[in-house]
Parts: C-alpha cells; structure tokens; sequence
C-alpha cells in the first residue's frame, strides 16, 4: 500500500515549470512596454484636462453674462408690458431698444452654444484618451495578472509534489499501523484457539474440532458429545465442556459468542430447524449460567441447510449433526485505522 510519484509525472512539471518561466519573462517584457505608453498617455491626459478646466472656466463665465443678459430681458420684457400703456412714441423707442437687446442675446447665445460645441469636442477627445487610458490599463493589469496566476501555478504545483510526498509517508505510517494492529488481532486469535483446545483436553478429537478461519474462531462440538438423539436436553459430559469454555470466554470480553445448532437432513424439516434452535439455545443458557455476558450472545438456529458433508451416508450425517460456537474478535482498533 504504497505510492510515489512517477519519474515521467515528474518530468511532465518540470517542464511545465520551464514553460512557464519562459512565459513569465515574455509577460515582464510586455508589461514594461504597457507601462510607458501609460505614462505617455497618462501625460497627455493630463494636459488634455488643463484644457478642459480652462474651457469650463471660460463657459462659466460665458453662462454668468448669458444669465445677466437674460435677466436684463426678462427684465425689458416686463417693462415692455409697461410700456404698451404709454404713448404710442415711447412704445416704440421701448420696441427699438428690446429688439437691440434681443440682437445682442441672440449674439451671445450663437457664442455659446459655439463654445458648448467646442467643450463637447474636447470632453469627446478627453473621453477617448480615458477609454485608450483606461485600456492599456487593463492590458496591464491582465499582463500583471497573468504573471502572478504563472507565479501561484508553479507555487501550486511545488505545493502538489510536496503533498504527495508527504501523504506517501503518511501512508507508509499507516500501512504499518494497521499490519501492527492486524498482528495484535492475529496473535488474539492463536492465543485463544490454544486456551480453548487447553479447556478440552482429553475429551474425543472426533467430537471437537477447534480452527481458526476468517479472522475467527470456530468450536465444533458433534451431538454425541452434547445431545442424545433428538433431544436438546444437555448430557452431563457436553455441561461440564460448557462450563470450562465459560472459564475462557469470561477471560475475553469483548469477543462475540454465536451459538449455531445443525442437524442431518433425517425427519421432518422444520423439526430439525426447531431442534437446532432449541440446542442452541440450551448452550447459551449455561455459558449464561456461568457468568458469560448475555450481551455477547447469539443463538442460530440452522437446521439441515448448513451441511458440512453429504447426508447420503451414515458418516456425512454424524458431521452435520453439531453445534458450532463461533468467537468474533471486536475489530474497532482495526477499523479505526482504515478509518483514520
């Protein structure tokens, strides 16, 4: 369960590194070009706005003599209504005087709107040197952009070789770590297999069978050791092995106890179901009985369909009919591992 990073993944970045230097340098020549011809027009903006002031200046005082000529009219206007009731002389020298007036506002707001024209041409010219401005602008920020993106790319990819490396490592730990708590669960379970095969001594190896398979242990013990024919009533010699393997299993806590009955195929089928969880269920009463944790307990009743041998022979049979304990070690020190 280990992993590394490849000798041609490995050339693959150093040579996009080596592009992306080349890349970088291009961007810094291009950037130093940008800015000149931003100081350039940034000078020339500079000028152009001078102008801009001076005009507006000029058209505020254009607009203060527009707006005391038009307030001399307004002016004229109400004496004019005045005026339309006095003699029919003095109405037309008043006449005479306001078209003068009017002459001299028209000449003034043709001036105007002359200089409103040429205000509104520098504005445009102004406004188009802000937008050229404004765009070499953005090429240099994009330009400024570009090289910082190339500088954190290549950051992030010394980054990424970095990671690998280090969770390489961090792998490696935990391979071992998990082999160590593998062991520690493997030695559990030789070491329990021994201290059960240790509470049978002496009893028939025919009748017993003690394996470890599956990261588990299996107790097999035949009928005859247990259970007359057809009875779930517990002989004294299957008690007395019982009670020693309570002594063990009280020793391990935190093993899982599954009791499983099996019968042959013989009789009615849902007889033998019956029978094998009725055995079953006499076993866990004495491991119970002596002091195993209820908790820990399973009881199964498997009937004929858990065959371990043929039933066409009289042998086959004697295997099937059985009682299998089987120990499950907790696995959560494992599982943490994998987890982690």
């Amino acid at each position: 369960m280990t992993s590394c990073v490849s000798q041609r993944k490995y050339d693959r970045i150093k040579q996009s590194e080596s592009s992306l230097q080349s890349d970088y340098s291009e961007c810094n020549t291009t950037l130093e070009a940008t800015t000149a011809a931003k100081l350039q027009l940034e000078e020339e903006r500079a000028l152009r706005v001078k102008e801009l002031d001076q005009t507006k200046k000029e058209l505020v005082e254009m607009q203060a003599a527009y707006d005391r000529l038009d307030k001399t009219n307004r002016d004229l206007m109400a004496r004019y209504d005045r005026m339309l009731e006095m003699s029919k002389s003095e109405v037309t020298s008043a006449t005479d005087e306001k078209a003068m007036l009017q002459r001299e506002l028209n000449e003034k707001a043709i001036e105007l709107n002359k200089r409103e024209a040429d205000l509104l041409a520098l504005e445009m010219s102004v406004k188009a040197k802000e937008d050229n401005l404004a765009r070499l602008q953005a090429q240099y920020d994009q330009q400024s952009g570009t090289v910082s993106s190339l500088e954190g790319d290549l950051a992030a990819r010394e980054q990424s070789v970095k990671q690998l490396e280090m969770q390489v490592v961090a792998r490696e730990a935990r391979v071992k770590e998990l082999e160590a708590a593998i062991a520690a669960r493997d030695q559990k379970l030789n070491s329990l297999r021994e201290r059960v095969k240790s509470a049978f001594v002496g009893m028939n190896a025919d009748d017993l069978n003690v394996e470890r398979r599956n990261g588990r242990v299996y107790i097999s013990l035949s009928q005859e050791l247990l259970f007359k024919t057809g009875s779930s009533y517990l002989d004294a010699s299957g008690r007395n092995a019982l009670v020693k393997l309570a002594e063990v299993l009280k020793r391990n806590p935190d093993m899982t106890i599954t009791v499983e009955g099996h019968t042959d195929s013989d009789g009615d089928a849902e007889a033998n179901w019956k029978l094998s969880t009725d055995r079953s269920l006499a076993i866990i009463k004495v491991l119970e009985g002596n002091g195993v944790d209820p908790k820990k307990l399973i009881s199964s009743g498997r009937g004929e369909y858990y065959p371990i041998a043929t039933n066409e022979s009289a042998a086959g049979k004697a295997l099937n009919r059985r009682t299998e304990i089987i120990l499950t070690p907790n696995v959560d020190e494992v599982l943490d591992v994998i987890k982690e």
